[in-house]
Formats: C-alpha cells, structure tokens, sequence
C-alpha cells in the first residue's frame, strides 16, 4: 500500500500528465450523457482540437452521433458531421471503454421527485453516473 507522500507524488505525475495533454490537444476527452448538455460540450472539445469518445445509454443516439446527426437541437448536423468524419468525435454505448479517456466528464439528468429527492428513471433504473462509476477511469481513486 502506499504512503500519502507516495500517493501524493504520483497524483503529482498524472496531473503533470495531464496537463501537458491538454495543452497540447492530445488528451482524449470522455463525456458520459450526449443530450442537451453532453453532446454541445463534447462538440466544442472536438472544434477545440481535442479527440472525444462520448458515452450514452441509447443506441439510436449513438448510431446517429457516429453518423453524423444530431438529436439535439443546438448541434447542427454539418457541425457534428464534419467532426465525426475526421475522426474528432465517436460515441459508443460501451461503458467499458471508460479506461480509454484521460479525463471524463459526467452530463447526466439528476431527476428530482417533486420533495427534491433523487428519482430512478424507468428508462434508466441503474443509473449511467452510478454504472460510470463503476469503472477503472484514470486518475479516480475510489
């Protein structure tokens, strides 16, 4: 088991890591939900120059993101279309590649009964944060 001093130092290794990934657009960005919000926010990291690998629950969306349509209103076909056919942005429904990503950020709906308690959806029981979580992502230290 390490010491703290160990942990800290290779904590200190992966940020520098990641760090110069990101300054020089190498690191591959995870988004896990492509609706409203994931998908707009992984198009932007993929106009920026970074590479995304976006993670959803539905096949339809999936199929379409890596055709090139969008499902969401704010992202223009042609926008995503020209990203995906130069391989800047995939999405898959394999919460497996977790590990792939150097960073993942997570755009799930917190659904809130009407006390404000979190709600499972019916579509969705397990929960794609909760089963995102349940994944080796690097640099995440249970």
């Amino acid at each position: 088991m390490a010491t703290d001093g160990a942990k800290g130092a290779a904590m200190g290794e992966h940020e520098a890591v990641l760090i110069a990934k990101a300054r020089d657009r190498s690191a591959l960005i995870g988004i896990v939900g492509l609706g409203y919000v994931g998908l707009p926010l992984a198009v932007e990291f993929a106009e920026a120059g970074y590479t995304v690998l976006g993670f959803d629950v539905t096949r339809r969306v999936v199929d379409g993101i890596n055709a090139g349509h969008s499902h969401v209103q704010d992202v223009p076909d042609a926008r995503l279309a020209k990203l995906a056919k130069a391989g800047k942005m995939s999405a898959t429904t394999d919460l497996a590649r977790l590990k792939e990503p150097d960073l993942v950020a997570i755009c799930v709906p917190t659904p809130l009964s009407k006390t404000h308690d979190r709600e499972r959806r019916a579509d969705d029981p397990g929960g794609a944060g909760d089963r995102a979580a349940e994944h080796d992502v690097p640099g995440h230290d249970p």
